[in-house]
C-alpha cells in the first residue's frame, strides 16, 4: 500500500465501471433505482452488488506475493470505520483478517459489535414484522442506530413497508427527538418522519430529506411546512402522491407543472382548472399517454387540442371522445406517430387504413 503496490488497484476497484455489465443490466438497474429514490450513483452501485462485490473479495484476498499482510492494516481507525460503514454487517463480520488485526481497537471494536447486533436483529426475523422491542444494550445507543438507520442503503428493512413496519419505532423517545437519529432514518426511509419527534416535523432541514426520498412524506410534515413552495416541489419530483397532500398548490401552476413532468399520473391531483390546462395536459401525455385518463372531459373532446396529444403520442387516441375517434384527421396524426394507435380508431376508419 505505501509503495503503491496495493493502492492503484484498490481505487479502481471500487470506482471504476464495468461497462460490459453494466451495458447488460442497464434495463433492470433503471427499474431498480425507482425503488431507491434519493441515493447517488456510487451508493446504488454498492445496492445493486457491483462494487461491493469487488471490493470484498479484494480485500479478502491473499496475495503473498505482493505482501503478506492485507493493505487494510496500514488504513488509521477513522479510515477504516469509514470503509467498513459502506458493507452490511455481515459483509464487515465476513473480514476476520480486519477483526483480528483491530480487535483491541475501541473504534473498530465497537463497529463489529454492532455489526453483531444487526446480525441479530436480522436473525429475529424482518424487522418490521416483529411486535415487539429487541432486548439490546445499545437501544439507547444514539451512535448505534445512526449506524443501523444506515443500513437501509440495501433495501432490507424499510422497502415498501408502512409506517407501523419501520424499525425506529423501537428507538428510545430521546432519540426520536434527535436531529442526527432522524436525518439518519429519513434519507432512506422518508416515512420514518412519522416516528419523529413534533419539533422535528418542524424542521426544513429534516422535511427537505424525507421528501427528497419520499416525497408522500410531506403527510407527517408540519402544517407551515406543506406551505413551503421549495419543500412541496421537492415532493412532487420525488412521488406523484405527494400533490395530494399540497392542497394549497393544487391549483398552483409551476408546482403542478412540475409534478407532472415527473410524474404524469399526478395529473389526477391537480385542480379541476389546471385539468383543463392545455400545456400541463400535454405535458404528462409526453411522459405516459395514459395520463390523458385524468384530463377534463372537455378536453378529450376538444379537436384543437387531441390533434397536439396524439401528435405527441399516437395512444393517446384511445382517450379521446368516441367523435373524434371517428375524425380522420386526427386518426391520421395518430398513427403517423404510432401504428398501435390504429387500433383505438373507429372501426370504419381502422378498416379503411390498416
Amino acid at each position: 500500500w505505501i509503495h503503491g503496490k496495493r493502492r492503484p488497484k484498490f481505487y479502481p476497484c471500487i470506482e471504476q465501471d464495468d461497462a460490459e455489465d453494466e451495458e447488460d443490466d442497464e434495463e433492470e438497474d433503471e427499474e431498480k433505482n425507482e425503488e431507491h429514490r434519493g441515493l447517488n450513483n456510487d451508493e446504488l452501485n454498492w445496492i445493486h452488488g457491483k462494487r461491493r462485490r469487488k471490493f470484498l473479495q479484494f480485500i479478502e484476498q491473499d496475495d503473498a506475493e505482493e505482501m503478506n499482510e492485507s493493505i487494510m492494516f496500514v488504513l488509521g481507525d477513522d479510515e477504516l470505520k469509514g470503509v467498513l460503514l459502506w458493507l452490511r454487517g455481515s459483509d464487515i463480520l465476513k473480514i476476520k483478517t480486519v477483526h483480528d488485526k483491530f480487535k483491541n481497537s475501541p473504534v473498530i471494536s465497537m463497529l463489529f459489535d454492532y455489526a453483531k447486533e444487526e446480525i441479530r436483529y436480522l436473525h429475529l426475523g424482518p424487522m418490521g414484522s416483529m411486535p415487539f422491542v429487541p432486548k439490546s444494550n445499545y437501544l439507547n445507543n444514539k451512535e448505534f442506530w445512526i449506524y443501523f438507520l444506515l443500513r437501509d442503503r440495501y433495501g432490507h428493512y424499510f422497502k415498501n413497508l408502512h409506517t407501523e413496519k419501520i424499525v425506529l419505532r423501537f428507538a428510545a423517545d430521546e432519540l426520536k427527538s434527535d436531529k442526527d437519529v432522524i436525518l439518519a432514518a429519513v434519507k432512506y426511509c422518508g416515512d420514518a418522519l412519522y416516528y419523529a419527534a413534533d419539533k422535528l416535523k418542524s424542521d426544513p432541514d429534516v422535511i427537505r430529506s424525507a421528501v427528497r426520498n419520499n416525497g408522500y412524506s410531506l403527510r407527517f410534515a408540519a402544517d407551515e411546512l406543506k406551505l413551503d413552495p421549495e419543500i412541496v416541489k421537492i415532493a412532487v419530483q420525488s412521488d406523484e402522491i405527494a400533490l395530494k397532500c399540497a392542497d394549497e398548490f393544487k391549483s398552483d401552476y409551476g408546482i403542478v407543472m412540475t409534478a407532472v413532468q415527473s410524474h404524469p399520473f399526478a395529473l389526477q391531483y391537480a385542480a379541476d382548472e389546471l385539468k383543463l390546462n392545455h400545456e400541463i395536459v400535454l405535458q404528462a401525455v409526453r411522459r405516459n399517454a395514459a395520463a390523458l385518463i385524468y384530463a377534463a372531459d372537455e378536453l378529450k373532446a376538444d379537436r384543437d387540442f387531441m390533434i397536439r396529444a396524439v401528435q405527441e403520442h399516437g395512444v393517446a387516441l384511445k382517450y379521446a371522445s368516441d367523435e373524434l375517434k371517428s375524425d380522420r384527421d386526427i386518426v391520421r396524426a395518430a398513427v403517423a406517430q404510432s401504428r398501435d394507435a390504429l387500433y383505438f380508431a373507429a372501426m370504419e376508419l381502422r378498416l379503411e387504413l390498416q
